[in-house]
């Protein structure tokens, strides 16, 4: 049965529900009640009446007083027990006196009476089990409202930086339980926000979700990468699949849930136990245009809606949690801007595939535009949540099909003016006032005294390639400001690769861009100074630099895919090291906050080689995952500074067999080191010894190539099966001949290059996780040159960093 308007309306999850007891229940539900008064009885006594008062006013040949057996029938479906027994009595002495008052000839007689008793008994027994069985549905209400209290936790509406409400509706009145659940976590790696749906109804999706909420809660505060956190609940929700086969329950194993998993960064150094810090949004600054970290396991995609509009968020979804198995999905991290003002709309798919009684969906975005449009103030959370539930009932007529969660939230302070940050915390409140500066208090209104710099203080060492053909050299040159928008780094780590080799072997004509060069794609640092209009980075934070550069604003950029930005070549855009300023060097520029990832509790100089090493094979075998499946082959060509860690990244994602070439011993070596099962050298019988290493001799399902040049990339092509991957990563200049005949059916051949900023991150929750672990050498700034060296003749085993500030 569909619910009734009123039943929806309970679902709103503002406060704490409070349980009352069945009895008062049953009789708030009862619909015949005036001014708080029950007036049920009223029903069958006026029925009475009117029987009793049509008999006594009709002739001898309408005789109607049997009819009076109906009363307490009635009773006993609107009233109590000693109610209907009070009609079952009434009901008899109306008929005793009825009879009496007619001669002896037009008296319906004693079957009739038997008849009457009868019917009254019959009605008060029907009476007691239908309330047994009332107190019983109002047991199980109150167990169901106690369990979806649990999965649906009240949240105050200023919560974690956040401001946010939400609104359940509940399709089915009787049990008002199913799969829906969201919650919002606090961590001091930022807040944490979740809203999903579990496949099925009753109590076992309850269940389910509890599962996922309870793993999320305990995941979301610890786990310092959303990836970790999204790969926890998979792994909770197979344990909850393991545990109902187990127990037999067969129409739970196959049980899965779409979610939407966002990540906020943090914006304070508040301490997330710290509940007066965590609900005053007096603490958190107005925020401006930020970055959220978004898993979507095939959920409805978020609304971000301001008063310029609502715009749908475009997620790449994975495969729904519990479904992993079915693919070896790795869980994409993805990253999208969000203005200030914005506040997310996420919903389960009970508002986008409701329907009218002509069977049209409820077209959300353009309803909550239009009325967004015409009153702004229709952002705010608890607003636009009353609106969506609104809007849904109306359209549907109040007739839900499914459960339907509405879940708004946005950064605390989004709908206020822009105020300044506020200043430092601690877990009893503000923290003292740092100390004057040198020089005495600055007067009263005016600005604080000025600290010049030494002039060696304005200076700073950097590695540059600043002649064509010749080595790289260690100068002295200006230390850099930051302008509007830019952060200023002190390098802690910066990666030497054979992509910088590259360009230095570059003859004039190929070079694109103006020399001098800083040298240096790969980077890690403190955030130094910040540029004018810089709110969401933290001075003092260990970041990481994003290498690639795009517009930020075509469908890749918006993707978070820069490193396949559609007009960066157009525009002149150029990655550090690459074109502009790079990380070798004390001190460096990033050009926007988009482009830095808080490291968090990783190690600078063992991280920093992942913005490249890691990323680039990270992303190159991400792509072939779906083909490397138990008992596949992956050959890996190169096993340096890249293909080291591409071998780590094949053990730790796939179960195939990792075959690993190079051209001496000691980088066999290493390859077995970091977890190839086989060590080929990349000599003339290469293919034909990878080929015997195969099963049947058929080659390998992905083939990755880190060095390029034209031997491997040749040898890559022959390795390759039929519909196997042919990846070239290296950029020693080989080429790949492509046409029928040529490979084998169906080879696919692709050239990626670098990686997304969310892949970005997954490669450092990858790290975390203990599944990565790059082979490293240090320099000090001063032997950067001879690391270069090293790296041109092959002898640096692992990555060479270089540590610019010591």
């Amino acid at each position: 049965m569909a619910p009734s308007r009123t039943a929806c309306f309970a679902g709103l999850v503002s406060s704490r529900p409070a349980m009352r007891p069945v009895s008062s229940r049953m009789w708030v539900e009862e619909p015949l009640r005036l001014r708080g008064r029950r007036v049920a009885w009223l029903v069958p006594a006026a029925l009475l009446v009117l029987i009793v008062a049509l008999d006594w006013e009709t002739d001898a040949d309408f005789r109607m007083i049997t009819w009076i057996v109906v009363v307490p029938g009635i009773a006993a479906a609107l009233c109590g027990v000693w109610t209907t027994a009070l009609f079952g009595v009434l009901s008899c002495a109306g008929y005793l006196l009825m009879n009496s008052v007619w001669s002896a000839q037009y008296r319906t007689g004693w079957p009739d009476f038997v008849l009457v008793v009868g019917g009254g008994a019959v009605a008060v027994a029907s009476c007691a089990v239908r309330l047994r069985a009332a107190r019983y549905v109002g047991h199980l209400q109150d167990i169901a409202e106690t369990t979806r209290s649990t999965v649906l936790r009240p949240l105050p509406p200023h919560w974690a930086g956040m401001e946010q409400a939400a609104i359940y509706l509940a399709a089915d009145s009787t049990a008002r339980v199913g799969g829906d659940f969201y919650d919002i976590q606090p961590s001091r790696y930022g807040t944490r926000v979740i809203l999903g749906d579990v496949q099925g109804k009753g109590l076992n999706a309850v269940t389910a979700a509890a599962a996922l909420v309870g793993s999320f809660r305990e995941w979301g505060y610890h786990a310092p990468g959303l990836g970790v956190v999204a790969d926890r609940m998979e792994t909770r929700m197979r344990r909850y699949q393991a545990y109902s086969a187990a127990m037999g329950l067969a129409d739970e194993e196959d049980r899965f849930a779409t979610a939407a998993l966002i990540g906020f960064p943090p914006v304070t150094d508040a301490d997330p136990l710290d509940q007066t810090a965590q609900a005053d949004p007096a603490n958190f600054p107005a925020p401006t245009a930020y970055e959220i970290e978004m898993v979507d396991f095939g959920h409805e995609p978020p609304l971000a809606v301001s008063p310029r509009g609502v715009r749908e968020i475009a997620t790449e979804p994975v495969i729904p949690l519990g479904l992993s198995a079915l693919m070896g999905s790795v869980f994409v991290v993805q990253r999208f801007p969000v203005a200030a003002d914005e506040t997310l709309l996420l919903v389960t798919d009970g508002v986008t595939e409701a329907r009218d009684r002509s069977g049209v969906f409820f077209p959300l975005a353009e309803r909550i535009g239009a009325r967004v449009g015409a009153d702004p103030g229709l952002t705010d959370p608890v607003r636009l949540v009353a609106l969506v539930r609104d809007e849904v009932l109306r359209h549907t007529r109040g007739r839900l099909t499914d459960d339907t969660t509405v879940l708004a939230v946005r950064r605390a302070g989004g709908g206020e003016v822009p105020r300044e940050p506020p200043g430092p915390r601690t877990r009893d409140g503000p923290a003292p006032a740092p100390p004057a500066p040198p020089g005495g208090p600055a007067a009263p209104g005016g600005p604080p005294p000025a600290v010049k710099e030494s002039p060696m203080a304005a200076t700073m060492k950097a590695v540059q390639y600043r002649t064509v053909g010749a080595a790289p050299e260690v100068v002295e040159i200006e230390k850099p400001e930051p302008g509007p928008g830019e952060i200023r780094l002190k390098v802690t780590a910066a990666g030497v690769c054979h992509s910088d080799i590259a360009v230095m072997s570059w003859s004039a004509d190929q070079l694109t861009f103006p020399l001098p060069l800083t040298l240096g794609h790969e980077g890690a640092g403190v955030v130094d100074k910040l540029g004018e209009g810089v709110r969401n980075v933290a001075l003092g934070e260990s970041v990481a630099v994003y290498g690639p550069r795009g517009c930020g604003r075509c469908s890749k950029c918006q993707q978070g895919k820069e490193n396949y930005c559609l007009d960066a070549a157009r525009l002149g855009i150029y990655p550090p090291g690459l074109g502009n300023p790079g990380a070798i060097a004390e001190y460096m520029i990033v050009d926007d906050a988009r482009h830095l990832l808080p490291l968090g509790d990783l190690d600078p100089v063992r991280t920093v080689p992942l913005t490249d090493a890691g990323l680039t094979p990270y992303h190159a075998v991400k792509r072939s995952l779906p083909k490397l499946v138990p008992g596949s082959t992956a050959v890996v060509f190169g096993t340096g500074g890249l293909g080291h860690v591409g071998i780590q990244l094949l053990r730790a994602l796939t179960s195939a067999r990792v075959i690993a070439l190079d051209v001496n011993d000691e980088k066999l070596r290493l390859a077995k080191e970091v977890g190839a099962h086989e060590a080929v050298l990349s000599d003339e019988h290469a293919v034909e010894n990878v080929r015997r290493l195969t099963p049947g001799g058929r080659g390998a399902e992905a083939v990755f190539d880190f060095v390029g040049v034209p031997q491997s990339v040749k040898a890559s092509g022959a390795c390759a099966m039929i519909e196997g991957d042919v990846v070239i990563v290296g950029i020693g200049g080989g080429s790949l001949e492509v046409g029928f005949g040529l490979q084998a059916y169906e080879t696919a051949v692709t050239s990626p290059y670098w990686g997304s900023r969310s892949e970005m991150g997954e490669t450092f929750d990858l790290a975390r996780a203990g599944a990565v672990d790059v082979r490293i050498e240090t320099y000090g700034i001063d032997e950067a040159p001879s690391a270069y060296e090293r790296l041109h003749d092959g002898k640096v085993r692992g990555r060479a960093v270089v540590l610019p500030n010591g």
